[in-house]
């Protein structure tokens, strides 16, 4: 008996039921697979892939692309060396030193981890959640391959089973034995005691250089990822020995170049064999790739197409494929934390914990030439009408300045013989046409009555591009004029750079010079930390440009006092009388939040 139309559309409706059923469950099976497949490629996919309630931002996106590419890099053997400052609280621990040597591991279970902190008991406790994560189903899905080894899983160091292991320890201690294909090193100093303590920092770059350092594989990769504490913490102690060492390098490499030119047939072989040896070592030395990550942003802040952060002063043009991350005074994780508990921390600790700690721009309390307490500040400068103006120029040109800032400090000088310095233009550019552009553009945006450039630097380096953009500029219909330091005027050189910067620090320590309020300026904090760690420090653009600045001025006759406008009950309106309760020097004043 044939089954009836009505039990034959029930049949079909079960059918078609059945087939929505399996195609639902096989999408849900791809889009499964695609996440575990994402996850196991990407870290910060991998993270929110276990923890369906890890709330992520733009920084840990950022933070965990460049760990990626670090251990790519490791699998090379390429020798990274990566440093990541971060406010602290704000996750660089939960990924750097838990998440991410899980997921090594994953990829690679016979690479050998080693992790330090100040203590040991903080990569013990990231020993235990990075092993019981290895431990569990979720993370057997994205990695099938990596087990543990059940004969060797104490917190105080574990294995693998195909061999790899990871090894926490504190600073000071022991390893020996042990390798390392990743060093990590997550903040090193415990507090500001500790970080103000010259035998501490001493203890911990020693330890760092004679123990943990020599515990790398070959191709190893060391990451430090800290919170910044002092100028001459492990970070700036590390970097700061790199720089010298290849300037120094660097030096020697252009005198066996020069004296290679000039030298005759007997002599070649041992300069060609001695410029060899030299370039071995510049390409030996550590390659610090360093990403800072304030608390409160200070420039608008673009990612490029590049992977590198770009800090602008001004946002970049329309059409720009670099992608803008935040703008001045946007908070670096607002879900975790908004301006305004920011805003909070910051009035309520000293400037210099703040500037390190968040904005990861640490500075010396005073320094050897120049005192913080001879700092001058004020809202607003007079108007330029009523100073002379100069813009001096140091240039890096030349082969031992390649790592160098070209730089080009606007300063005026008001009828009372004070120098306001009221503008910087600080950049790496290798285009001497692109210099000479910076030149005339800062000269007629600021209505310079001269420009000063370093007699040498002027004739051999930028004088030929900037009299041919001066030509062609004026040729397109710009009207240019632009008055050098030439003749009695020159830049003659001076060599000695504390004899040159020595009117600038009698200046500076008669309080006669004026800096813009660092709240409103962000270039201060970068001039003060330059100025006040000088003549020791790395870079000396900021200095040389200052000092040529007040050098020319102090061969200027102070222009006419201005006529004093009253208002109608007999009270002055100078520019002075208006900011006058906001002038502050370093030692006391009013505190403005960013």
């Amino acid at each position: 008996m044939g089954a009836t139309q009505e039990e034959r559309l029930k049949e079909l409706r079960l059918q078609n039921l059945e087939r929505g059923r399996a195609a639902t469950a096989k999408a849900m099976a791809q889009r499964a697979l695609a996440r575990r497949v994402l996850a196991q490629r990407q870290l910060i996919h991998k993270v929110k892939y276990l923890d369906k309630t890890y709330k992520d931002g733009w920084v840990h996106h950022d933070i965990c692309r460049r760990l990626d590419k670090f251990r790519e890099d490791v699998a090379a053997e390429k020798s990274p060396r990566l440093m990541l400052f971060m406010p602290p609280r704000h996750g660089k621990s939960r990924l750097a030193s838990q998440e991410f040597p899980s997921h090594v591991l994953g990829h690679h279970p016979t690479w050998e981890i080693i992790a330090a902190s100040y203590a040991e008991s903080l990569p013990i406790g990231f020993s235990r959640k990075i092993r019981n994560q290895i431990a569990t189903k979720e993370y057997r899905q994205i990695f099938p391959d990596t087990y543990l080894d059940k004969t060797d899983k104490a917190a105080t160091g574990w294995a693998t089973t195909a061999g790899g292991r990871y090894t926490p320890v504190g600073v000071g201690g022991g390893i020996s034995g042990k390798g390392a294909h990743i060093l990590i090193l997550d903040d090193l100093v415990k507090d500001a005691e500790s970080a103000d303590s010259d035998t501490i920092r001493e203890g911990i770059v020693d330890w760092y250089e004679t123990t943990a350092k020599t515990r790398l594989a070959p191709g190893g990769g060391v990451l430090l990822i800290m919170t910044r504490w002092r100028y001459d913490d492990i970070a700036g102690t590390l970097l700061e020995q790199d720089e010298q060492h290849r300037t120094e390098l660097m030096e020697i490499l252009e005198d066996n170049r020069e004296a290679l030119d000039n030298a005759d047939a007997h002599e070649r072989p041992a300069l060609e064999q001695n410029i060899t040896e030299i370039q071995e070592q510049l390409d030996a030395l550590d390659d610090w790739e360093v990403v800072e990550y304030p608390a409160i942003a200070d420039k608008y802040e673009y990612l490029s197409a590049g992977g590198n952060i770009r800090r602008l002063d001004d946002s970049v043009p329309e059409g720009s494929q670099d992608k803008l991350l935040r703008k001045p005074g946007d908070a670096l994780h607002p879900a975790r934390y908004p301006r305004s508990i920011l805003l909070n921390m910051k009035i309520n600790m000293q400037p210099r914990h703040w500037s390190a700690m968040y904005q990861q721009k640490p500075t010396p309390d005073e320094g050897d030439y120049f005192q913080r307490g001879w700092f001058r500040y004020e809202r607003g400068h007079p108007p330029l009408s009523e100073m002379k103006i100069v813009v001096a120029w140091d240039l890096a040109v030349g082969e031992k300045k390649r790592n160098d800032y070209t730089v080009g400090l606007v300063a005026g000088l008001d009828w009372q013989g004070h120098i306001h310095l009221i503008h910087m233009v600080r950049g790496r550019w290798s285009d001497m046409e692109t210099i000479a552009d910076k030149v005339i553009d800062t000269h007629m945006t600021w209505q310079a009555q001269m420009t000063g450039v370093e007699q040498g630097q002027l004739s051999l380096a930028l004088g030929p591009s900037l009299t041919k953009r001066i030509r062609e500029r004026t040729l397109s219909g710009e009207n240019i004029s632009i008055t050098l330091a030439e003749g009695d005027d020159a830049l003659r050189p001076i060599t000695d750079k504390d004899m040159r910067a020595r009117p600038l620090q009698g200046r500076l320590q008669q309080g006669m010079v004026y800096l813009p309020m660092k709240e409103i300026t962000p270039w201060v904090e970068d001039l003060e930390m330059e100025f006040l760690r000088f003549p020791n420090a790395t870079h000396d653009d900021i200095v040389d440009g200052a000092s040529w600045a007040t050098r020319m001025l102090a061969r200027m006759t102070p222009p006419a006092k201005p006529v004093l406008i009253v208002d109608n009950k007999g009270k002055p309106k100078s520019w002075r009388d208006r900011i006058k309760a906001h002038v502050r020097n370093s030692r006391g004043g009013d505190h403005m939040a960013a």
